[in-house]
């Protein structure tokens, strides 16, 4: 009995150790499994996470390289916000990456040459804003290119950094679905096995297990589900930046291109696929008209980043040329060639800006100049003066030399006022002062009054007010000679140049007092394919003749004044013309009765 006794005891204990040692061994494979599976999705989001900090660095580089190309451009200091902005933010996001990237020496590596190659492109941009806030020249050709290669080699170090995290991820979510895999098939295995072993011990046991099970496969996809997405996303960034991408096979084949890339090349999406970039992308070189090395052959032979040099044209099958930039680079998988990826820029508006600047900039050269004439021919003009006004006044004389030597002196008057003239508009004021826009309109006729008088232009002047605002006369000078310029332009001969100052109020505001500067002409009218656009940049309505900024300038410094800027035209024949309003609110009532009355024609 007491035998009989004991064995129960051991069975017993068998019976209940067993299956508490079975249901051990399954816990523990299962929490290992589990401890793997978490660590592979740690490191896959450890790789998104590096992803997502290198792409908000490339953000940062490009609102630092757009502001500074923007001020550089135009000197307009708002333009350096999204500059300063990002300047203060890119540092903390370096020192994350490069903590992030701690643990690969490649990495490591890169991040330094990155933050090496950011410092060297800061202090070439402080150098920029700096020449271009003393005044000095920014068309440096050779600190430009250097800029923008550091600026390209920037950029190639930040997609390396990606290219190796890409491939760790890659590598990152085979490793979790082969941690899924075993997962699954352990789980299976094992739950047969012990479910045949305890299921005469415990049924609840094996439906705990078999909820496990599901928890687990339900946790698996669902994070398989949020790897698909992040893929999507991915591709949709892919197609969504503003330059154009075509990724190619080992072959050369076309098998991706964004919307961008199809616009720039000017076809659509169904004939670009699976075509041959040897056909799809023809570049040459703008001044010798020769074409560029295949960069498709370059990269594949040479496996490393391709990005010719100089000024390059597109040439689409329509036979239009387009202005780009080109960089090509290897697609690596698994330290293979997969491929090669092209990025293409179109850089239109780049030369435009940069054939504007250079031509701003000879105008500017030139206003220097036309000054330092002036002031240099100022004095001996005076001198000349008073030795006629001698002569004139001296004895021995005749009537008609007289009358010679009075028209001579009238004469050089007239250059004497044309000189101060243009030592007027080279001269500016460190604050604002009243200026009398009065004073203005007629100072801009004296410069034009040899073109006025040689084109038969009638000028009529209805100065109901003096046209008192607080401002700086340079930029009031500036607006009226760019409008009045304008309307000389307009109109070949014969034609009539109104203006006409008032008290007037806002119209858009009756409340809103101020005083109305009318600038009118009888030429040809605003063409109707421009008229939306007229006072935006590098807008013009004169062909080759026009560089598209005087509007686009005249509206910025009317509105820094708060004022209002606008025009009504017509192209109908025999009543064609343009008429703009330039209204300064709050402006000093200053009219006289002399004043109100006032209206000549001249």
């Amino acid at each position: 009995m007491q035998e009989q006794l004991q064995n129960f005891k051991r069975h017993l204990r068998l019976a209940f150790i067993v299956p508490v040692l079975l249901a051990a061994l399954l816990g523990g494979v299962l929490a290992l499994q589990t401890y793997y599976l978490r660590n592979s999705m740690e490191a896959v989001e450890h790789s998104y996470l590096v992803q997502t900090r290198s792409r908000s660095i490339l953000k940062l580089l490009l609102d630092m390289e757009t502001g500074l190309r923007g001020y550089l451009l135009t000197g307009e200091d708002h333009f350096l916000q999204p500059y300063q902005s990002a300047e203060t933010l890119i540092q903390p996001a370096l020192q994350e990456l490069r903590s992030l990237t701690g643990d690969d020496p490649e990495q490591q590596q890169l991040m330094r040459d990155i933050e090496d190659h950011y410092g060297r492109w800061h202090q070439f941009s402080s150098r920029m804003i700096q020449t271009r806030q003393s005044g000095g020249s920014v068309e440096n050709l050779a600190a430009n290119l250097a800029g923008k290669q550091l600026m390209d080699e920037l950029r190639a170090e930040r997609d390396k950094v990606l290219q190796i995290e890409e491939h760790r991820l890659q590598t990152r979510i085979t490793r979790v679905r082969r941690t899924l895999t075993t997962l699954f098939v352990t789980a299976v295995m094992l739950s047969l096995f012990f479910g045949l072993v305890i299921a005469t011990f415990s049924r609840r046991e094996l439906e705990t297990i078999a909820k496990t099970y599901d928890s687990s496969l339900r946790t698996s996809l669902t994070r398989s589900e949020d790897l698909r997405q992040s893929q999507s996303w991915l591709s949709a960034v892919l197609g969504s930046i503003g330059d154009g991408v075509i990724a190619t096979d080992m072959s050369g084949k076309i098998v991706f291109s964004n919307a961008i890339a199809r616009e720039i090349l000017g076809v659509d999406e169904g004939p670009i696929v699976r075509t041959s970039t040897r056909d799809a992308i023809r570049i040459i070189d703008e001044f010798s008209r020769e074409s560029i090395p295949d960069p498709f052959e370059e990269v594949r032979s040479a496996q490393q980043q391709f990005s010719p040099e100089g000024h390059l044209l597109l040439l689409r099958e329509d036979g239009s040329e387009v202005p780009v930039s080109l960089q090509a680079f290897p697609i690596r998988e698994d330290h293979q060639a997969g491929g090669v990826v092209f990025v293409l820029r179109n850089v239109s508006q780049q030369r435009q800006s940069e054939r504007t600047l250079q031509s701003a900039e000879k105008l500017a050269s030139i206003g220097r100049i036309a000054a330092t004439v002036a002031h240099e021919i100022h004095n001996p003009l005076d001198a000349i003066g008073n030795l006629l006004y001698l002569i004139e006044h001296g004895e021995g004389l005749s009537d008609s030399n007289k009358t010679y030597v009075r028209l001579a002196r009238e004469e050089l008057e007239r250059v004497t006022s044309i000189s101060e003239q243009m030592l007027t508009f080279s001269r500016e004021t460190r604050q604002p002062v009243k200026v009398r826009l009065s004073e203005v309109l007629d100072n801009v006729l004296t410069l034009y009054a040899a073109r006025i008088r040689r084109t038969g232009v009638v000028v009529v002047k209805n100065y109901i007010d003096e046209g008192s605002v607080l401002a700086f006369p340079g930029e009031m000078r500036q607006v009226f000679s760019n409008l009045i310029g304008n309307a000389l332009d307009a109109m070949n001969s014969q034609g009539k140049l109104t203006l006409r100052i008032e008290q007037s109020h806002s119209w858009d505001n009756d409340h809103e007092a101020g005083v109305r500067v009318m600038v009118c002409d009888t030429g040809s009218g605003v063409p109707t394919e421009v008229r939306d656009k007229l006072m935006e940049p590098f807008i013009t309505s004169k062909g080759e003749k026009g560089t598209g900024l005087g509007l686009w300038v005249c509206r910025g410094i009317v509105e820094k004044y708060q004022g209002r800027l606008r025009y009504h035209t017509s192209i109908t024949p025999g009543r064609s013309g343009t008429c703009f309003s330039v209204f300064f609110p709050g402006a000093a009532k200053e009219a006289t009765q002399d004043t109100l009355s006032r209206q000549r024609v001249s």
